[in-house]
């Protein structure tokens, strides 16, 4: 939630409050479908092997896609443009994955301090750059 906030705050530097609150429902929307991005773009760069296969949250089986074979699904040819952008997507974008503890909280595993602190810090390392940007846009704008 605080990296939507800072996502929100920093668009509002410079857009409208309703462009903010567009920008930080996107930044909600892709931060947790991420893995299954990730995994489109494995599947245009390496086509169809077993790795490119796999489905996010499914790691134990294997999609149905395995038995198809390139003239199942002609529209690959049409998307392998998108892989490059996709990929800088996906490594320039936070994964909301990562401040995800709910699995430890449901089985009653004891959630140890240097997770919590992993997450603060990716908090940090995505905020902090925020944070400048939005400081360095404010600090040009006139008040009236």
């Amino acid at each position: 939630m605080a990296l939507i906030t800072v996502v929100s705050l920093a668009a509002s530097t410079y857009f409208s409050q309703k462009m903010a609150i567009a920008i930080g429902l996107f930044t909600y929307v892709a931060g947790n479908t991420l893995p299954y991005l990730r995994s489109f773009a494995r599947l245009l760069k390496g086509g169809l092997d077993e790795e490119a296969l796999t489905i996010p949250g499914m790691e134990g089986a294997q999609a149905t896609l395995g038995a198809l074979s390139k003239e199942d699904l002609p529209w690959m040819e049409w998307l392998t443009w998108l892989k490059s952008p996709l990929e800088a997507f996906c490594d320039l974008f936070p994964d909301f994955q990562k401040f995800d503890l709910t699995q430890p909280l449901i089985e009653g595993i004891y959630i140890e301090n240097h997770l919590l602190s992993q997450a603060g810090f990716y908090l940090l390392a995505y905020s902090f750059p925020l944070f400048l940007i939005s400081v360095a846009i404010f600090h040009r704008r006139e008040l009236k």
